[in-house]
């Protein structure tokens, strides 16, 4: 890469030693693997010499980069002189950026056991991806045998779980963003409501005010109106959200039944203390379905 700094064959002589013994223990993988198919004879049986000599490769690529991803995890790459970012390193042992940050995600979820195992049910780099993605618990899951017994399924089986596990975790993180998001909205409106309920406020305790050095009414009485007027204007505020939640679409019969239930205990109370407020404070004479007039 032009501007870059050569670097020679002895300055990748620590992260080659690293590489070769990854290498290694793929080999000692792969002796092993190739063991399992002589012996038994099953892998064979089912998919044929090909696919055992696809384990085998999974299984080594697996473990060399295993090894690259311990040198990328302890920061020993940047031991090597020119290079100073992951994708510097990367880009000096040859792997492009996208399939090598793809394969390093399964060396970091995945053990060698687990892609000896799928390796010879047939699963694929591809396959293998899937497979890490799904979110840890679910994985163990898999692995200890509750969900499926990995040495008795085929490839497809596996995948099919895999997929309907991951679904469901798409389905959850969905479900998440979207109740944030409503919930995002709901203080959003709550803000704005309280925003103009405050300037409704302000406005309404002055001309309070001027009413009451005009009518010369007392201080006490000014304070308890000043009360029932912003009593009057969050209710009103309030009053709308009923009404937007009354005139929607009710998602469920639970959301439908917490509503009606909501709107009984307000029309109970709010009868309760009607009838308590009239017995208490009503005018001589006058009649409950009567509507009361603000005194000029």
């Amino acid at each position: 890469m032009a501007g870059r700094t050569q670097v020679t064959d002895e300055d990748f002589d620590f992260n080659k030693k690293m590489i070769d013994i990854g290498k290694e223990e793929g080999a000692l993988e792969a002796k092993r693997a190739l063991e399992t198919v002589n012996l038994s004879g099953q892998l064979g049986q089912i998919t044929g010499r090909a696919q055992a000599f696809k384990a085998i490769r999974l299984i080594t690529e697996f473990l060399e980069m295993k090894q690259i991803a311990a040198i990328i995890d302890n920061k020993e790459f940047l031991k090597i002189p020119g290079v100073t970012s992951v994708n510097d390193y990367l880009e000096k042992l040859g792997l492009g950026r996208s399939v090598a940050y793809e394969n390093l995600k399964i060396a970091r979820k995945l053990e060698a056991d687990e892609v000896r195992l799928l390796g010879q049910v047939g699963f694929t780099r591809k396959d293998l991806l899937g497979y890490a993605s799904l979110p840890d618990e679910a994985r163990m899951e898999i692995r200890e045998g509750k969900v499926i017994n990995l040495e008795k399924a085929g490839r497809e089986e596996i995948r099919e779980i895999v997929e309907q596990i991951l679904q469901e975790s798409r389905d959850l993180k969905e479900e998440a963003t979207k109740t944030a998001q409503a919930k995002d909205r709901v203080l959003g409106q709550k803000e704005e409501m309280i925003n103009r309920q405050s300037k409704e406020i302000v406005k309404l305790e002055a001309k309070l005010d001027r009413m009451a050095i005009e009518m010369e009414i007392p201080a006490d009485e000014v304070a308890y109106c000043k009360e029932i007027e912003e009593l009057d204007i969050c209710f009103s505020a309030y009053l709308g959200r009923i009404r937007a939640l009354v005139e929607c679409d009710v998602p469920g019969p639970t959301s439908a039944l917490r509503l009606v239930t909501l709107l009984n205990r307000l029309r109970m109370e709010a009868n309760h203390w009607y009838q308590d407020a009239y017995d208490v404070h009503a005018p001589a004479n006058a009649a409950p379905e009567e509507e009361w007039t603000q005194p000029e």
